[in-house]
């Protein structure tokens, strides 16, 4: 069967934590904090982090560059083929290797490593998800010691991580099966100067930690990206009068030319233009949908406009009596109107320019 290439919102729905548990890092000490029993007290704690995990399912996809020789993917295999014996040592040896690759100034941290189901081709199947997220007495907690052996119970959440979503580092979603044509979801807050909500395409040391790269290069992206809006607008009935699929292909250029770091829901939010709320929502519901099933949407990368050749970003229109119109951006931009005519069943199409030249 061939690889899906998105988690669908089918699949999103059926998400449930199977195992928990985190540990703590801290930049003054040399090896984390290991626990190893973490227990929820009510049900909407797990809501709680099942929600914080689901935003992985919106990440970059990746590929593991050596999948056969690879000590992340070995450890992750571990767990899913028997979580009561591996789970809590296999959590250890991924927190410890996360903290020997972490250079430069370390962040103090939470890394919960949870093993995940969702329902997939009417089968549940398991999933890693790893979360890196700011230290903080995010729950007054009780520690229960036996002997060597520390368990910890949240009794209540005194501030809330889903409040202030820059505390979320890294989100990472692991297939170890082959199900998708993605190996690793993955993403990080923005860094350096950058907007705490904005997400980042993973730095160079989680790259190697997870041992993977890009599925799809930004050149790649770039261009599916702006040919998938065409292509649905092209699809659609009922856009505003003064739309033409021409107009969204132009948008999604423009935003691919005015952002470093590209969003998907701003994106769609970009391109979809309209008065009419109700309107409005239901364009941009459809096109969130067409891009998920395409595999595009929740993608995180640095656009290249330059890659789009000069054949996508014409347009062209074409009557029936031969005459052909060829322009770029936006069609009222350029002057070009297109009214029906109540009189007759024509169209007209109107070319407002300061001078033109006779070739």
């Amino acid at each position: 069967m061939a690889r899906q290439s998105v988690l669908l919102s089918t699949h999103r729905d059926s998400l449930i934590i199977e195992d928990f548990i985190f540990h703590v890092i801290l930049k003054n000490e040399d090896t984390p904090r290991y626990f190893n029993e973490v227990t929820f007290t009510d049900d909407s704690q797990r809501k709680f982090f099942t929600d914080l995990i689901l935003a992985a399912a919106e990440g970059t996809q990746y590929v593991f560059s050596d999948r056969e020789h690879s000590d992340f993917v070995r450890n992750c295999q571990l767990i899913i083929d028997d979580p009561k014996s591996n789970f809590v040592t296999q959590s250890k040896i991924l927190t410890h290797s996360f903290h020997e690759l972490h250079s430069g100034n370390v962040n103090d941290g939470v890394f919960v490593v949870t093993r995940v189901s969702m329902v997939v081709d009417n089968e549940r199947r398991s999933f890693i998800a790893l979360l890196k997220v700011d230290y903080a007495r995010v729950y007054q907690q009780i520690e229960e010691r036996n002997d060597n052996n520390i368990r910890i119970t949240f009794k209540e959440i005194q501030e809330s991580i889903a409040e202030d979503k820059s505390k979320i580092q890294k989100w990472a979603l692991v297939d170890i099966s082959n199900k998708f044509g993605w190996d690793v979801l993955a993403k990080q807050r923005g860094r350096s100067g950058k907007q705490a909500d904005t997400p980042e395409a993973i730095s160079d040391y989680f790259k190697r930690y997870l041992g993977v790269t890009e599925r799809e290069c930004d050149s790649n992206l770039t261009r599916a990206f702006v040919t998938n809006v065409f292509a649905w607008a092209r699809q659609q009935e009922g856009l505003p009068e003064c739309e033409i699929p021409n107009n969204y292909k132009a948008r999604a250029i423009s935003y691919m030319e005015a952002t470093n770091t590209f969003d998907s829901e701003k994106f769609v939010d970009f391109v979809v233009r309209d008065d009419e709320p109700d309107r409005k929502e239901q364009l941009i519901n459809s096109l969130t949908e067409y891009l998920r099933n395409q595999g595009l949407h929740g993608q995180v990368f640095s656009p290249k406009p330059d890659s789009l050749p000069k054949s996508q970003k014409k347009n062209t229109l074409k009557t029936e009596f031969g005459v052909t119109v060829i322009w770029e951006g936006n069609m009222n931009a350029n002057g070009i109107t297109i009214d029906d005519n109540s009189d007759q069943n024509y169209k007209v199409i109107t070319i407002k320019t300061p001078n033109y030249d006779l070739t």
